[in-house]
């Protein structure tokens, strides 16, 4: 009886050894833009500007309305305007990545 014990004593102690982790991480690199960003103008280095809204998808992310844009990993100079051309962005900015660099409108 006693080797019995120890036995599954043994069997239930090996068990309690074994840990697995799961690691989600989205392959790319983002930018999300918060805030009023619907109907704004992004430009991304020298590439073609994108009207926000109109030729992107937008989600509700904590309450709050956000755009995701898919960048290449690296710098880049991000300017976020009006349509009629005033500017309430003009940063530089590095994503690594696997990552996502957040921008806040105004």
């Amino acid at each position: 009886m006693k080797k019995l014990m120890i036995s599954v004593l043994w069997v239930a102690l090996a068990g309690c050894g074994t840990f697995q982790q799961t690691k989600q991480s989205e392959s790319g690199s983002f930018l999300l833009l918060r805030g009023d960003s619907y109907h704004k103008i992004l430009q991304i280095d020298e590439q073609s500007p994108i009207v926000i809204g109109k030729e992107t998808h937008g989600f509700v992310l904590d309450g709050e309305r956000v755009t995701k844009i898919a960048v290449t990993p690296g710098k880049h100079r991000v300017t976020i305007s009006t349509t009629d051309g005033k500017i309430g962005v003009d940063r530089s900015i590095y994503v690594s990545e696997g990552n996502t660099f957040e921008i806040q409108v105004p």
